[in-house]
């Protein structure tokens, strides 16, 4: 009976010692598992922080570049304002020199007209100029001394524009006349064609119809474009 007793503690004893071993062996492994987690994620934390400091170098690197063109940019504009300013400041001198010239050229030295027989326009033509027109109507000049002159003035390195090389054209070929409308004394009023000379009728001609001596200058009315260049 005794016998049966302590072999049954031995039964019982041995039972514990293997299931201490079996805990053992299974908390030994949880801390080997543990130990690999671990070892996991310090591989993990280490990658993400390299991953995370080469995001960051990329970033500083950007923003670097994105300061050096914002510089160049600015510094480009800055030049481009600069350079336009110029640009402005120049046209708005060559405008006014232009606009001076043009006014004040029948008082320049050089310029072959009486300022009295010049009438300025501006558009598309600068002068018509009714020379020696004074003096023949004051009888100090003959009606061949008389012509009429369309005068462009010109600075710098300007040239006639498309319409001024038209009507220097339309003179060269002769395409000039003179007309005289009257307005009536109706109301509403109305203006009616009365008569037309032509540039090509010459002095003579015009002499022969019996032309009192204004219709005389009518017709032997001579134009062209005297282009000054000065600058």
């Amino acid at each position: 009976m005794q016998s049966l007793s302590i072999l049954i503690i031995l039964i019982l004893l041995l039972f514990n010692i293997i299931i201490f071993i079996y805990f053992m062996r299974k908390l030994k492994n949880s801390e080997n598992e543990i130990m690999i987690l671990q070892e996991n994620i310090a591989t993990q934390q280490e990658s993400y922080y390299l991953e995370l400091q080469s995001k960051n170098d990329d970033i500083s690197q950007l923003r670097e570049e994105l300061i050096s063109k914002e510089q160049a940019f600015e510094n480009k504009l800055a030049e481009t304002i600069k350079i336009e300013k110029k640009k402005s400041n120049d046209t708005q001198r060559s405008v006014i020199k232009g606009q001076i010239g043009e006014n004040f050229a029948p008082f320049m030295n050089g310029f072959d007209y009486n300022p009295s027989d010049c009438q300025f326009l501006g558009q598309p033509i600068d002068f018509i100029i009714f020379n020696n027109l004074h003096k023949c109507s004051e009888n100090e000049c003959s009606i061949e001394d008389v012509s009429v002159v369309l005068a462009e003035i010109k600075t710098g390195k300007s040239s006639l524009n498309k319409r001024q090389k038209i009507l220097q054209e339309v003179i060269n070929r002769g395409q000039v006349s003179f007309e005289t409308f009257r307005i009536d004394d109706d109301y509403p009023p109305t203006i009616h064609y009365e008569e037309k000379h032509s540039s090509n009728i010459s002095s003579a001609e015009a002499i022969k119809q019996d032309n009192p001596p204004q219709n005389i200058a009518q017709g032997n009315t001579r134009l062209f474009i005297n282009g000054l260049l000065r600058g």
